[in-house]
């Protein structure tokens, strides 16, 4: 299964996971083409479509590191993972 290099939004994740719908992402988004200076997940939590919680969680799942993806795909173990980072960071792999 090959990765994907695809840029997430907020709101693709939040309705992707269920955490807003469809209707209210576009509604968010219609209010933001008439305020621009107001954040996509400002507008959604004072809209009551969402928490700040479900916010934070949708940019921590947009900023994940690749060895957690990696994880989470069951491509490598996260001792696997640890014992190659620590070999990068003492200089055993000096060609990568």
């Amino acid at each position: 299964m090959p990765l994907k290099s695809k840029k997430l939004r907020l709101g693709d994740v939040l309705v992707q996971h269920k955490r807003i719908t469809e209707t209210e992402l576009e509604q968010a988004l219609k209010i933001q083409t008439v305020r621009p200076n107001r954040r996509l997940g400002t507008l959604l939590i004072e809209l009551g479509h969402c928490t700040e919680k479900d916010v934070q969680w949708a940019y921590h799942r947009i900023n994940r590191k690749l060895g957690k993806i990696l994880i989470e795909k069951g491509l490598i173990t996260d001792f696997d993972l640890k014992r190659v980072l620590g070999r990068m960071w003492y200089g055993r792999y000096r060609g990568l």
